[in-house]
Formats: structure tokens, sequence, C-alpha cells
């Protein structure tokens, strides 16, 4: 299946239907909706952007549920369907008022649509910088021990007493292994009891992304068996994620299992 941007659906003539599109949903309008002689409609009007090229166009979603603001930002990835008399779903259309035509890709009730965070692009020349090695025959400084301050005596430490049910201690020249130190309460097990919980939460995450990369790959299957026709890559990672979100918006990351599942987990 054919992914256009945002840049290519401009270029395109009114009417055309393109396969699929994707690009950066940057503003979205309260759905409106009413009753005609066809019946129920609703409209929403956005607008979304070329991630690479920053153009941006109108976009309609009609006859469609109400898109929220919290994909505001999030990559838009909307796809035809294809039926007997060709691909249906988008539509290139312009809207013409007062002498100004504003182009436009509506989205109807046929598409199949799919929202991920968008990532970031790397500004131009730019290298992540490299951590550098430490000098040849550099040694980390070690912390020295600091001598007691003159005329200091160490005070007599109490000589412990042996319980009755305990054995007397060793010959002599026996040295009692130092005792684990315990950490310190209070902050300390605040910091790790965060770090437990990040941990437990990434865990999950992992385990349900897991499971929605072989649910994305089991409908790929199915569609190329149904078809023969395989889909592109951006086509599964949008259908990844998009499995993904709605995993964690039901709640479903919070039932994955705590520990990483072997890759043949099912």
């Amino acid at each position: 299946m054919l992914v256009s941007t945002i840049s290519q659906l401009l270029q395109m003539s009114e009417g055309a239907v393109p396969e699929a599109f994707c690009g950066i949903l940057t503003k979205v309008h309260a759905q409106k909706s009413g009753q005609n002689d066809n019946g129920q409609w609703s409209l929403q009007v956005g607008t979304i952007k070329d991630k690479q090229s920053g153009e941006i166009m109108e976009v309609i979603f009609s006859g469609r549920p109400e898109v929220g603001r919290d994909f505001v930002n999030q990559e838009l990835y909307a796809s035809c369907q294809r039926g007997q008399r060709g691909y249906y779903g988008l539509k290139r259309k312009e809207n013409t008022h007062n002498g100004k035509v504003t182009p436009q890709i509506w989205v109807f009730e046929g598409a199949e649509i799919a929202f991920q965070p968008a990532q970031p692009q790397p500004q131009q020349g730019y290298q992540q910088p490299q951590p550098q090695p430490p000098a040849q025959g550099y040694q980390q400084p070690q912390p020295q021990p600091q001598p007691p301050a003159q005329g200091y005596q160490q005070p007599p430490q109490p000589q412990p007493q042996t319980p009755q049910n305990q054995h007397p201690p060793a010959q002599q020249g026996y040295q009692q292994p130092p005792a684990q130190q315990r950490p310190q309460q209070g902050s300390q097990d605040a910091e790790y009891q965060k770090w437990k919980t990040a941990k437990r939460a990434l865990v999950q995450a992992v385990n349900g992304y897991d499971l929605c990369l072989k649910a994305a790959k089991s409908l790929r299957e199915k569609h190329v068996a149904e078809t023969g026709k395989d889909i592109t890559d951006e086509h599964f990672q949008a259908m990844t994620s998009s499995l993904f979100i709605n995993m964690d918006k039901r709640g479903g990351l919070q039932q994955m299992p705590t520990k990483i599942t072997p890759s043949d987990w099912k």
C-alpha cells in the first residue's frame, strides 16, 4: 500500500483517492453533528502537517467517532479499504470560500486510522557526543584514610557477653566476620521503592509491546493470505502502536507479567 505524505497530498488533484497517508495532527476542533434527509451526520475539522517539509493542510473526519484532543501532536496514519470498485475511505477535496481555495483530505467512516507518538527529527548535521575514554595511564584517585587527631584515644569498646544458648568465642587468632551493614531507612528506602516501581512498569510495557507485535504480525499474515499483498513497514508500525495505545487505555499493561517473558511466550 502506497503511503503518501502531506506534501504529496497537496500535489494531488481534487477527487483523488490516496491509498494511505501519514502526518502530524497539529490541531483538532470539536465535532459538529446533526440530522438531515440522508440521516445522521458528523464533521470534525483539524489540521495536519508534513513531518519533513512542515507543509500543512486541512483534514476532515466525516461520520467517524470524535478524535480527542489528546491525539494532537501525534502522528496520524490513515488508510483506505479495498472493495469491489476499488479503494474507499479517503478522498482529496478542496473548499473554496470568498475566492480562497483550501486543500482538504477527507477521512470517511470506511477508513482505518491509528495514532502514535511523533518521533522527533534530528537536527541537520548534529552528532550525538561520544563519551571520551580516560587518558592512558590515568588512575581514579582513591580516598585516603584520615589519621586520628593527635592525642585522641579510642574509647574502650564493651566486651560482648556470650548468651547461655550460644557457644563461647573461638580460640585466640580467630576473627569474627564483620556484620553486614543495613541500608539507612527513610530516604534510601523511598528511592529504592521508586526505582522498583519504575522497573515494574517498564517490564510490563516491554511484555505488552511484545504481545502487540505478535498480534500485528498475525494480522499481517492474515492480510497477505486473504489479499495476496503485503502491507508496508509504516503500516505495520502504526498498527502495532495503535494496539499498544489501545491496550494501555484499557488497563491491559497493568495486567502484564512483571518479569521478562521468553520470546516464544503467547
